[in-house]
């Protein structure tokens, strides 16, 4: 584009120019815009849901996070999740369930010990139980016809283990063993890449590992820009989500 383009002589140009300048200013950057024919996503939280996981037994006894002999990732023992927890839909259909940094709702994951064996951040540190994040892809392609389906069975693969399409429960570990969750510390992915059974009643899909292999999901975890990944170990995973 030569630089007259860019300078227009006329007043009609000069505001025209103005207009489309101010509009990518206001979207910011990264904002692309939706194919023709399609209209604008009206954001992430398009679909807001409910998620009701189970409770852990000992909930309201802050129990160590490793070898409780319950290993799933459960609710804090405040009941269901909320859209204003951080509960929804994306328009990807993915279902996202998070316990939002600087509100008082929790996430609680037990682990196996023998998982949290294999690195010293998880034994020894601080694990985020805010700002954590359960993540299931594709859940609203599931048809509502009240049978069960498998989503999400993609293998994490060599050499870099990208997490991609699969489903995952998010945290972050104190590593630099300074007291708080921040720059500098790292973040672990339980991954179920086996598949989740999905069930669409009306407004109501139950997810479970039921169906799916072994119930089984591996640690995916970084030591310094090296990603590695556990053996599969038990890890259920059961909860209802309801459509607002």
């Amino acid at each position: 584009m030569n630089r007259k383009s860019w300078f227009p002589t006329t007043s009609k140009k000069v505001v025209c120019v103005l207009s489309v300048f101010l509009t990518m200013f206001l979207l910011g950057p990264g904002v692309v815009t939706a194919p023709a024919g399609k209209p604008p996503s009206p954001g992430a939280k398009e679909t807001p849901a409910t998620a009701d996981l189970l409770e852990h037994p000992n909930a309201h006894f802050n129990p160590p996070a490793c070898g409780s002999g319950f290993d799933s990732v459960f609710q804090d023992g405040g009941g269901p999740y909320t859209p204003d927890d951080g509960t929804y839909f994306r328009s990807s259909g993915d279902l996202w369930v998070q316990a939002l940094s600087g509100s008082t709702r929790e996430m609680d994951l037990y682990l196996p010990q023998a998982i949290c064996d294999l690195t010293t951040d998880l034994k020894t540190q601080m694990w985020a139980k805010q700002g954590v994040k359960l993540s299931i892809q594709a859940v609203r392609d599931v048809p509502p016809d009240g049978q069960w389906h498998i989503v999400g069975q993609r293998q994490l693969e060599a050499p870099n283990y990208t997490l991609g399409y699969n489903h995952y429960f998010y945290w972050n570990v104190d590593a630099n063993g300074n007291g708080t969750i921040g720059r500098g510390d790292k973040s672990y992915n339980v991954v179920w890449q086996n598949g989740i059974s999905v069930r669409h009643t009306g407004n109501v899909y139950e997810l479970d590992t039921f169906g799916t292999q072994s119930e089984t999901a591996v640690l995916r975890y970084t030591v310094g820009k090296t990603v590695y990944l556990s053996e599969p170990f038990y890890m259920p995973l059961k909860l209802t989500v309801t459509v607002q």
